[in-house]
């Protein structure tokens, strides 16, 4: 039977051990690859990727290249002077910023350094037309800058222009309908008007309260391109047949860069305010722009095809890699547009704090619990073959082992006094015309007690006290 179970638990942990390695093999070539990362993260080494760039920009000495893995907030209370990049950003998402986002993104630029935005063409396709288009969405995420600036109600602006035209019309139908009078319980109470407890009640205090309600749980959201001075806009890229093709953005500065750059995106910039100034264009549309902000500047382009691993092998343009970056000796490659964010936990801090030890000590300990819990310490006794006799261990019941007990406590001498003494207590109270037969009884006990041993005869006494008390018993 040992082997039997020892044989099992092999089995288990072979299959265990080939689950096991097929799984790590899995995860190595997933995360080797990097696909499990969005497009343009620089964790991909495929050809949809920015790997390519960031290995390279780390080979040069002079250069100290990071990836940013703490929230863009955060970045507000930087002080080193360095470039940002933020590869392959979705246009939706940087329609509104938080405060604390416009902030760090700000200061990086403030103190000197370079802010690097580039935007995937990927998420444009589906998006150009239609009620989700981004032309509608940034429209949306304007009219609500407007209104909180006006201190009006921060709605969710979903209906479209002939929403705005349906409603100016019901308000005007409404005004020219006559109106019935209304009785004094209908009209609301003046502002100067108290109720029963002397507090006053204005017909905006509801909504007064739950508006500072959602703006203490809320962060307070800005409208980007309007707080930097530019617009988002589309234009088709150019077709053959029924296939789009990619475009050239012909250079508008005088900057020693390409002449030409290969586009993939029909993403432009609109309504630039003079602080920018065009680096690239296509079809007289600005797709590459720059602006100083502070010390630093600030540079947004339309595509992202050109960083990626694809575009180091057939499209490469160093003049125009080694102009984004500029002069900074520090480079940051954001990962948390992408969703790798560093949160403090357990592992983190274990490692901070070198915990490994007691990592260790509870797998083993662990290991332990299985192997105890599976098999058992203690070794189990022999088998014996079919044709082996095995007689059985005859045991003692209760009566014998009271038996026992007695005969280990008790001297014999003393046994019938014991006896008569335990009688009295039970039953001498409850019998008190059994007197004399209980001193009948304790002279008789007395007596065998003086007797040599040889001439007891403790079982023979015991049945004529036990015959005669049973006769009293009765009467």
């Amino acid at each position: 039977m040992l082997r039997s179970r020892i044989a099992v638990l092999g089995a288990f942990g072979v299959v265990a051990a080939a689950f096991a390695y097929g799984m790590i093999r899995l995860l190595i070539a997933a995360y080797g690859l990097g696909d499990v990362y969005p497009e343009y993260s620089t964790y991909r080494s495929d050809p949809m990727g920015a790997k390519a760039l960031y290995e390279s920009l780390r080979a040069v000495p002079a250069l100290s290249v990071e990836r940013n893995i703490v929230p863009v907030e955060k970045l507000k209370n930087a002080t080193e002077a360095s470039a940002l990049f933020v590869l392959s950003g979705n246009p939706w998402d940087f329609l509104e910023f938080t405060q604390d986002e416009l902030e760090g993104v700000n200061n990086v630029a403030l103190q000197g350094g370079r802010v690097i935005v580039t935007f995937s063409p990927e998420m444009l396709g589906p998006y150009l037309k239609g009620k989700y288009s981004l032309d509608r969405a940034q429209r949306r995420a304007e009219r609500r800058e407007k209104n909180r600036e006006a201190g009006r109600e921060d709605k969710d602006l979903d209906e479209d222009d002939e929403d705005d035209e349906t409603g100016a019309k019901a308000e005007k139908v409404e005004s020219e309908t006559p109106q019935p009078e209304k009785s004094p319980a209908d009209v609301p109470p003046s502002g100067d008007e108290k109720d029963a407890e002397g507090k006053t009640d204005k017909p905006g205090d509801d909504a007064d309260r739950e508006k500072s309600r959602s703006e203490r749980f809320l962060p307070k959201r800005v409208f980007l391109p309007g707080k930097w001075g530019f617009r988002f806009a589309t234009t088709p890229l150019p077709k053959d047949g029924d296939e789009t093709t990619p475009g050239l953005a012909v250079r508008a500065s005088d900057d020693r860069l390409p002449d030409s750059v290969v586009w993939r995106s029909p993403l432009v910039f609109d309504g630039l305010t003079d602080k920018w100034r065009v680096i690239y264009q296509r079809d007289q549309r600005p797709v590459i722009i720059e602006r100083r902000m502070g010390a630093g500047t600030i540079v947004l382009c339309a595509d992202s095809y050109f960083v990626s691993n694809e575009a180091m092998r057939y499209n490469r343009y160093p003049a125009l890699l080694a102009w984004l970056v500029g002069p900074q000796s520090r480079i940051l490659f954001d990962e948390t547009h992408n969703g790798v964010v560093e949160e403090p936990g357990i592992v983190k801090l274990a490692r901070k704090y070198r915990l490994h030890g007691i990592a260790l000590a509870f797998l083993v300990l662990a290991v332990l619990y299985i192997w105890q819990s599976a098999s058992s310490l203690v070794p189990p006794p022999p088998e014996r073959e079919a044709t082996e006799s095995v007689g059985a261990a005859l045991g003692k019941d209760a009566a014998s082992a009271f038996v026992n007990l007695l005969r280990r406590s008790i001297p014999p001498s003393n046994l019938l006094n014991i006896c008569v003494h335990e009688w009295e207590k039970a039953f001498a109270r409850s019998r008190p015309d059994l007197t004399k037969c209980l001193q009948w009884m304790k002279s008789v006990a007395a007596e065998q007690a003086a007797l040599p041993a040889n001439k007891r005869d403790l079982p023979g006494t015991y049945r004529t006290m036990s015959h005669e008390l049973r006769k009293e018993w009765k009467r």
